[in-house]
């Protein structure tokens, strides 16, 4: 009995027997922006959420980029309009924390502890 031995009778069935799942490259951009407009969003009344945002996209970069060399089957060839859409989303994600960050830092509440008369 040889070690090597499979009933797969054609290449392609070898193949697909061991390869990975597919990329689902649009799970990758929804995840970045998620961290991306959360952490804006809420950034300047928790700073702490900047460096666990880098992390967390640094994380995701690395492992990624192992899991597409070494797991995921061949990626089909994209083109730039996914990464343009995502940017041009993205775009918008400096003005939410301008206008919470207004909000935040112009609360006497939070910092004077000075309730709003009713």
């Amino acid at each position: 009995c040889r070690k090597n031995q499979t009933k797969k009778t054609t290449i392609q069935q070898y193949i697909d027997l061991y390869a990975g799942p597919e990329l689902l490259m649009h799970f990758k951009y929804s995840n970045v922006m998620n961290l991306v407009f959360v952490t804006f969003l809420h950034g300047v009344a928790f700073p702490i959420l900047f460096p666990i945002t880098l992390f967390g996209i640094f994380n995701n970069f690395l492992l990624e980029r192992i899991l597409l060399a070494y797991y995921y089957k061949q990626p089909p060839l994209f083109d730039n309009r996914l990464n343009d859409r995502a940017l041009g989303a993205l775009f918008y994600a400096p003005f939410f924390m301008l206008a919470n960050a207004y909000w935040v830092l112009g609360n006497r509440q939070m910092f004077f502890n000075e309730p709003y008369p009713k």
